[in-house]
Order: C-alpha cells, then structure tokens, then sequence
C-alpha cells in the first residue's frame, strides 16, 4: 500500500513538472511574440523578452527535438552559417577581443532558430506576432502624426538633435524602416484578403503610413527605401489578373504624385532631402562637415581598406581599428570618426574580404528562392522585408545596429516552413471558394 501510494505521489508529481514545463513554453512563445512589440520602443523589454523565450525553450518539452527540427530550417541553418564565417573571421583578427565578441554575437543570430523551435507549424504564433507588431508600430505611428500636428508634445531633445522631430521611441530612421515594415505587413495582407470590406481600412493604414515617411520622419534611408518598395508591390499584384493591373497602375500613379508632391514640399522648406547635394557640393568643394560628406568620406576609406585585404577582411570587428590606424595622421578629422561605415555590404567586404561578401550573397539569394515558395501572406510580406533591408542596408550598417538587427533576426524567426506551390495554390482555391460561398 505504501509502495502504491509513493507510486501516485511520483505520478503526481511528474504530472506537476510536465504541466509547468508546458506552462513555460506557453509564456516563451508569448514573450517571443511581445519582442515584437518591444522592439520599436524599448531596448531592455526587448532583451527581457528574448531572456524569457530562451528560458521557456529550454525548460520546456522536447527540447532537444524541438531544436534539431528547428535547426533543420534554411533560415535558421543560414543565420547559423553567417555567425561562424564571423567567428571564423575572428579567429585571424589582430586584436584578441574580437573572438569574443563573435561568441556574444551567437546570442543574436541564434533568435531564428530560438523562434522557430518555440512555435514550430504552430501557425497561430505567426498570426499573433502580426498583430503585435502591427500594434506597437500602429501606435507609433498615430503618436507621430500627432506630434506632427502638433496635438502631441515633442519628445525631449538634447542640442543639435532637431532632425528627431515626429520621432517617437527611436531614431528616424530605425521609425523610418519600421514604419515601412508595419506599410508591407498591411499590403501583404490586403493583396491576400482582397475581397473582404475591410480592405479599404488596410489601404487607409497603408496610406497613413507612407505619409508618415514621405511628410511626417525625416528619415532619407526611408524616403529613398519606399520607392523600390512601390515598385516592388506594383510587381507583385501586376500579375494577378486584370484587378491587378489596375491596381498596379494606380499604385504606380498615387506613388509619382505622392513623391512629386513631398518632393515639391521638401524643396520648399529645405529638408534634409533637398540637403543632400548640397552637402556634397560643400563638403567637396568648401571641406565642410556634413552628413553626406561623412558618409562619403567613411566609404572612401572603407574602399582603401578592401584593398589592404581584398580576399579574406580583416576580420570581424576590426572595421573601426583599422580605420582608426588608417586616418590618424589626417588633422582636424575627429567629425567623421564613426563606429561604422554606414554601408553594410562595405563593413562586409572590409571584414569578411570578397570572399565572405560572395557567400553572403549567395545567401541573400538562398533566402529570396526561399521566400518564393512561401504561401501568401507571407511570401509579399518577407519579400519586401528582404527588399528594405538590401535597400537600405545601401545607407546604413544595419547589422551593427540593435533595433535593426533584432528587427531582421526575430521576423526571420517567424517564417514559416516553406509550403509546396501545390499545397499553397490548393489553400488558396479553397479559401476563395469559401469565401464566394
């Protein structure tokens, strides 16, 4: 009788764990879905939130299993394969500490494989971290247009930071970028439920934000990334039919009058747009310091850097030292001493050589085959996320960048496995007919 009686206990017990086990995988799935909300608007909740998915995908069941199935994801085999080219590149580094930055940086491009071991196919995680993105940028949004019309108070700006107007939790352009994620999530999802009456609610968040770069952030990464980005759409709908076409002009039309129009605005009042050959011009022919010429400037140097070691860098994190050493003699250049380059495709080559950039474009291009073969929503929505980031990473080191890189690694975390084209076509035909029904 005892020996019975010890046996329920044990069952009991065992019970206990395997329900709290399930109970911490429940809050790392939500915490994973709440960094999506963070990210936009907090540094630390954003780390906060990772601690705790890390936690609940360890403590939960069938880790290991769970992590060998997620490990089998292309994504999260690709973010792995680039973190060991860095510390692979840090291992002939000069300077010792840079190794062990390229073990810290495991913890960032490990968030795919994190994610997708968490959520698994499951694909009402996928849903919810839509809605939680598209919360926390929607409220950004809305505040920014307030700020903008003055019903809001501007947030406190330190001397010389006049140019983070309308901006709300974060840079200008970190709001730039996500304003445009949070504008393909909704035309993602318009293009998909086209049929239903609140597709002209979408449009009108789709309008509200491109307005919000176009007028509102002055942010030139932004303004510049949302033009390949039209054009990316009009792509992707021209071929869907004569509605497509259609929308595909009138998308095309609205956007040459959106950008004639905050281009005219922009002339007007001299913006940081209208600034930019400007700049250039004085920076060059009267040697002052200006954005332009800085940036101008970091990739002039970066340029002699690739050269010094064309095939394989100088290894990870070594952009800033060497550049550094490079231009220490140069008077009077304490202005365009930068922690980055400013162009992430050249922090690349500086670091990784040629030959870590071409595998890093082989890998963008294993990503777009990838996301090719994604059902819809998803297939619009990642592909112009990929588009943004090529663009943009044009003007800005966004790996080096928190917001930006967290941005990229968790929604690459919430891809979903790829789906057969036949699967994709059958679910569609499906959910037409549903819907006609």
């Amino acid at each position: 009788m005892n020996e019975k009686n010890q046996g329920v206990a044990l069952g009991s017990l065992t019970g206990q764990i395997a329900r709290a086990r399930s109970q911490a995988m429940l809050i790392g799935c939500w915490a994973a879905v709440l960094c999506l909300f963070f990210i936009p608007i907090n540094k630390p909740l954003t780390n906060l939130c990772m601690a705790i998915a890390l936690l609940g995908t360890v403590v939960g069941p069938d880790f290991l299993k769970r992590l060998r199935k997620a490990a089998s994801h292309p994504v999260a085999l690709g973010a792995m394969l680039w973190w060991a080219v860095l510390a692979l590149s840090a291992m002939y580094a000069p300077q010792s500490t840079a190794l062990w930055r390229s073990w810290f940086g495991l913890l960032a491009f490990s968030y795919p494989l994190l994610v997708l071991s968490l959520i698994g196919h499951d694909e009402r995680w996928r849903v919810r971290a839509w809605w939680s993105f598209g919360a926390a940028m929607g409220l950004v949004v809305l505040i920014s247009w307030g700020q903008f019309a003055g019903l809001i108070p501007q947030r406190a700006l330190s001397d010389g930071s006049g140019i983070m107007r309308n901006v709300v939790f974060k840079d200008y352009t970190q709001q730039g970028l996500a304003t445009l994620c949070l504008a393909s999530l909704l035309f993602a999802v318009v293009v998909w439920r086209r049929t239903e009456a609140t597709s002209k609610y979408i449009w009108m968040g789709i309008v509200c934000c491109l307005l919000s770069v176009l007028f509102v952030i002055e942010s030139r990464t932004a303004w510049l990334s949302t033009i390949p980005l039209i054009f990316l759409w009009c792509t992707l709908v021209f071929f869907k039919g004569s509605w497509g076409k259609k929308l595909a002009w009138v998308m095309l039309l609205t956007i040459c009058l959106g950008a004639g129009l905050a281009w005219w605005q922009a002339d007007q009042n001299q913006s940081r747009l209208t600034q930019i050959g400007q700049e250039i011009q004085a920076n060059v022919e009267q040697k002052q310091v200006t954005s332009s010429g800085i940036r101008l400037e970091l990739w002039r140097q970066s340029l002699q850097l690739i050269k010094q070691a064309p095939i394989f860098g100088h290894g990870f994190d070594q952009w800033h030292p060497q550049f550094i050493a490079q231009t220490r003699d140069i008077p009077a250049y304490e202005p365009y001493r930068m922690r980055f380059p400013h162009q992430e495709f050249l922090l690349i080559m500086v670091e990784q050589g040629l030959l870590g950039f071409v595998f890093y474009c082989v890998m963008l291009c294993a990503l777009a085959l990838y996301i090719r073969g994604l059902a819809l929503p998803h297939r619009h929505f990642y592909a112009a996320f990929l588009l943004l980031y090529l663009t943009a990473g044009a003007a800005n080191s966004l790996l080096a960048d928190f917001s930006h890189r967290h941005l990229l690694l968790v929604w690459l975390g919430f891809m979903p496995w790829v789906s057969k084209l036949n699967d994709a076509q059958g679910e569609r035909s499906e959910l037409e007919a549903g819907r006609s029904a």
